[in-house]
């Protein structure tokens, strides 16, 4: 009994790192949503950009980056792990590359790319196993902003969250809220890691009870400044890079 409970400690301790504080859900509509975190911080430094389920791409973008999305096409297991663990993942998912879950285009070939492709849940519902990222090569006491990427055009009623906890069933801390993946948005978010690993689990939100929930990629930036800091130059990057979503 003292084993087992040792264990499940472990499991809940593994299961979260920081708190994610939630800045926008956006609709992309150009290749310009790349180069968001730095309107918001000029300053950031980009540490990691992947891609689920398609090709490696390198897209341009229209502020001047060169962001090379690595792609990762291997779940690391079937479901995540209690040890904690440095490196880069997905887990219970499958990996999909589709011209249609991204409607229209950006502009840009290689973006739209990124967008067609993803990692999707294929687990029956989120009651023990949701759809989890995992970012890892973190370094603690630094401070983050994610953008995470998702769409579905394929029907209309596909919904989801993210968020930074997930335990017995249940979701809870710092979260997107519910936001549709039709059309494809990007979510913004900053913590501060205190691992080498943050986890971000994916809600489904639409009632439907299939758990179609997707990621199509993400980027992370190192930012030299506290989070604060980067929160308070959110109106300016509204302003100037989407139209709020509803």
């Amino acid at each position: 009994m003292r084993s087992s409970l040792i264990l499940l400690a472990a499991t809940a301790f593994h299961a979260q790192a920081a708190t994610l504080a939630f800045i926008s859900n956006s609709t992309v509509t150009s290749d310009a949503a790349l180069d968001a975190p730095l309107v918001l911080h000029p300053t950031a430094t980009l540490a990691q950009a992947v891609t689920f389920g398609g090709s490696a791409q390198t897209v341009a973008t229209t502020g001047g980056q060169t962001i090379n999305f690595a792609l990762l096409s291997t779940a690391t297991s079937t479901d995540m792990p209690a040890a904690a663990s440095g490196s880069t993942a997905m887990y219970n998912c499958g990996f999909q590359s589709n011209g249609a879950l991204f409607a229209g285009t950006t502009g840009d070939a290689q973006f739209d790319a990124v967008l067609d492709s993803g990692a999707w849940h294929n687990n029956g519902s989120d009651a023990t196993r949701p759809l989890t990222l995992r970012i890892g090569s973190l370094t603690v006491g630094q401070t983050y902003l994610v953008s995470l990427f998702s769409a579905d055009a394929r029907t209309s009623d596909r919904a989801q969250a993210y968020w930074d906890t997930f335990s017995g069933g249940s979701f809870s801390g710092g979260t997107s809220g519910s936001f549709s993946q039709n059309p494809g948005t990007m979510t913004m978010f900053t913590f501060t890691a205190n691992a080498a690993f943050q986890d971000i689990f994916i809600e489904e939100t639409d009632n439907i009870g299939n758990a179609d929930t997707n990621l199509a990629a993400f980027t992370l930036y190192a930012v030299p400044e506290p989070s604060s800091t980067v929160l308070g130059a959110g109106a300016v990057m509204l302003a100037l890079l989407r139209r709020r979503r509803n």
